[in-house]
This record gives C-alpha cells, structure tokens and sequence, in this order.
C-alpha cells in the first residue's frame, strides 16, 4: 500500500533511532525530516526519476528506497550509532541505484487528466 509523506516520514525517523514505536515526533523533527523528503524529491525529479507527484503517495516500490535516502539526509543532524550510521549509508546508495531503474515508471495523475 503506497505510503503517504507522513508516513514515510515516521519510518525514517524510527530508521534514525528518534521516534519509538507509539510515541509521536516533536515538531522540529517533523519539520526537518519533511523538509529531508522535500530535498530528496527535487533532486529525484531534477533527474527525472521522480515517478509520483510531490503531494501524492509514495508508491510501495519507492518506499524502502525514499526511506533510505531520506534518513541519509537527516545523518547529519541526527546523531546516531556508528553502525545506524553505516547502514543508512549502505542502503542509500543501493536506493539510487534502484529508483534509476524505475526510470520509465509511468504514474497515472488523478488530478491532470490526459487528453485523447
């Protein structure tokens, strides 16, 4: 099931060690870890790799891989354990790579329709 940016959002921070599970994210670390996923979206889609709309949910093939860039964008704010560290750094350069390959993923806008 696609994943909203709210949603995507709590995972990277229990990716980063900062949220636990049934508690709730102060608002800085909403703002920043949004702010994260902002940053990340544009340059996805400053290569044109960026297959769903801003506002829209991530598609489930995206997900794990948004995670992982995300919550590499967040490593320097966040102080984390020297292995979190390492895995995040892993896993976001294999989340490149995979998003690179869903180049030619084509998504269907609900709100542009197209004309025949």
């Amino acid at each position: 099931m696609p994943k909203t940016k709210a949603e995507l959002r709590d995972r990277v921070a229990n990716d980063l060690g900062i949220l636990r599970l049934n508690q709730s994210l102060d608002a800085q670390d909403q703002t920043r870890i949004e702010d994260a996923y902002d940053e990340v979206y544009a340059e996805l889609k400053t290569e044109g790799i960026a297959a769903w709309p801003k506002a829209g949910s991530v598609p489930d093939e995206f997900v794990p891989y948004m995670v992982a860039l995300v919550a590499d964008n967040c490593l320097a704010t966040y102080k984390t354990s020297p292995e979190i560290f390492q895995r995040i750094k892993d896993r976001s350069v294999t989340a490149l790579r995979e998003i690179r390959k869903f180049r030619n993923f084509q998504y269907i806008s609900a709100t542009e329709p197209e004309d025949f």
